[in-house]
């Protein structure tokens, strides 16, 4: 992507939704997506030094998720 990239994709009932940071700057956003409202997903990502990670988020009743990504990084949020 020139800057990045959200995709959300759904395989039978489980959703994904990735996204890509191509710049050079951290990448804060908030998303909304209903289907995960209320509910908790596993995040995996990577942090500023580019070590990868896995957690858990409980996303907010209206479907808002915090997103950092990384300069040239990447993130992957699933439900559990």
């Amino acid at each position: 992507p020139g800057k990045y990239v959200i995709l959300a994709r759904r395989h039978a009932e489980k959703w994904f939704l990735v996204g890509v940071n191509a710049q050079k700057e951290v990448l804060n956003l908030k998303i909304q997506f209903p289907d995960f409202a209320g509910k908790t997903i596993t995040r995996y990502a990577d942090d500023k030094n580019f070590v990868s990670f896995t957690d858990n988020l409980k996303v907010k009743k209206n479907g808002e998720i915090p997103v950092v990504i990384q300069p040239n990084g990447g993130i992957i949020l699933t439900l559990n």
